[in-house]
């Protein structure tokens, strides 16, 4: 309603724009109203575990059939991995995936399996040559190494393995890929996102309170940018164009309510780990379009949900109720103690 009634649309939008672009942002968080069992949730985060390597099986396929090429060699002469997407939303499947596996890892499933996933995810997330995820990764990576680094200091010697092991295997990956870092850097460094993003505050600048209508970002360009700046890759910018102060404050408002839901479900070190996740996400927003590329905000949608209903709840619960969920939640953390030490 904002868009059509208190927005100053421009002539270049259709009158269906607006409404189009509403369902495009609406229907990912769709994925968060199905309520699946427990069983059926935990179903779900073990197949978002394996997103990479499902693209790159795909890309495999695909790249047998001619249709297309799993690596992309740019003009800057950098070559990346892609899978069966493009290099950066290879990257957002790896974001997805590694935040995932970290929270598993924590939760005592199947440790040595999500050990070697996110080893792997790293790697190919490294070789896709995309900035932005490593950069969202870095809160929950701090996380999982003061996880360890306290549970060293506790007297679980063994805690240090897997914390030098992937300390050791990130840095290397890094240093393997500096070069091809280097040159992105320095033939694109932010990609243009700079000139993009002072273009576009410029232009909101001028609807600063309604905004321009949901959908005008994708007309706002006027030949005066690169041509490729269709939305201005950062969220938060996008939608102060579109909704104005207004609705940009209502859209990231009702989401860290979502994420405040999910937070008070989980329990312990779980709820930190999370955290990291969210201010990753948050973070993600401010250089790609994580609310506008199905790649990302699906899978991360139904992360949430998933999330939720495998949460305790305990916050919702009866005091006994509560007491037995902490109960059984310091019991899954001493079987994981203890499969660690062997």
């Amino acid at each position: 309603m904002e868009s059509y009634f208190l927005s100053d649309l421009p002539s270049k939008v259709s009158p269906l724009d607006p409404f189009k672009a509403f369902l495009g942002v609406i229907v990912p968080f769709l994925l968060l109203m199905p309520h699946f069992s427990r069983e059926i949730s935990q179903r779900i985060i073990r197949v978002l575990a394996w997103l990479p390597l499902f693209s790159l099986a795909g890309g495999y396929i695909l790249q047998l059939a001619g249709i297309l090429s799993i690596t992309n060699l740019e003009m800057s002469g950098v070559t990346r991995l892609q899978g069966a997407n493009i290099a950066a939303h290879l990257a957002m499947l790896c974001f997805i995936s590694i935040c995932v596996c970290l929270i598993q890892i924590k939760q005592g499933h199947q440790v040595v399996l999500y050990y070697m996933l996110t080893l792997t995810h790293l790697v190919i997330l490294v070789q896709t040559g995309t900035r932005g995820p490593l950069i969202a990764l870095i809160p929950i990576i701090l996380v999982y190494l003061f996880d360890q680094l306290k549970a060293f200091i506790k007297g679980r010697v063994s805690a240090i393995i897997p914390l030098i092991l992937f300390v050791v295997a990130v840095a290397y990956m890094v240093i393997a890929q500096w070069d091809n870092y280097e040159m992105r850097s320095e033939s694109k460094g932010l990609s243009g996102r700079d000139v993009a993003w002072n273009y576009f505050i410029g232009k909101a600048n001028e609807y600063p309170i309604f905004g321009r209508g949901l959908g005008s970002t994708l007309v706002a360009n006027d030949g005066s940018i690169f041509s490729g700046f269709v939305v201005p890759h950062n969220e938060y910018i996008r939608f102060y164009y579109d909704g104005g102060l207004v609705g940009a404050i209502l859209l990231f408002l009702s989401l860290l309510l979502v994420f405040r839901a999910v937070y008070f479900r989980l329990s312990g070190m779980i709820r930190l780990y999370f955290a990291g996740m969210i201010i990753g996400f948050l973070t993600y927003s401010f250089f790609d379009n994580t609310l506008s590329t199905v790649h990302l905000i699906a899978p991360f949608c139904i992360f949430l949900n998933a999330l939720y209903a495998t949460g305790n709840g305990v916050h919702s619960k009866s005091g006994a109720e509560a007491e037995v969920d902490i109960q059984i939640q310091r019991a899954k953390d001493v079987s994981f103690s203890k499969e660690i030490r062997t």
